[in-house]
């Protein structure tokens, strides 16, 4: 009787350890570098503070380098973007804004603490950036998924 008593205890500590771990423990979603834009030094007043655009396609490819882009930049201000470099049935990609990722995770406790829309499906994914601010935009690619997103506001 105790034995199995102490069994079971060991099993439920066992238990509780494995979700404590599933719930805190970070996960890092591998990226590289893709393409560095340099932001013309005048006219140009981008900041997305640690958010970034998530890319799956495209055509919201297209969208951030002109209509969002256009919304917020003078009319003189012209970026040099390579769509070559893109491959969107093998990667989706991430957009950061005058600052660059020193790490790109997700967990449920970084959902719960960090991500300000509930009910919506998908995996946020939390950026830890770097306090430098550039002037570029930065694009990183990561493996086709379609279970990631970008983080609420």
């Amino acid at each position: 009787m105790k034995k199995g008593l102490v069994v079971a205890v060991c099993i439920f500590l066992m238990l509780g350890l494995l979700l404590i771990f599933f719930f805190f423990f970070p996960r890092s979603v591998p990226f590289s570098l893709v393409q560095s834009i340099k932001l013309p030094e005048h006219g140009c007043d981008i900041y997305t503070g640690t958010s970034f655009f998530y890319i799956r396609n495209l055509k919201d490819l297209s969208y951030i380098f002109t209509d969002y882009h256009h919304r917020n930049c003078s009319k003189y201000c012209k970026l040099q973007v390579d769509y070559e470099r893109f491959d969107f049935d093998k990667y989706d990609y991430l957009i950061f804004f005058r600052r660059k990722p020193l790490r790109i995770s997700h967990s449920p406790y970084l959902k719960k603490t960090q991500d300000d829309l509930c009910g919506i499906g998908g995996i946020p994914l939390i950026p830890e950036l770097k306090k430098t601010e550039y002037d570029s935009i930065f694009v990183y690619k990561i493996s086709k998924s379609k279970k990631y997103r970008s983080p609420g506001p």
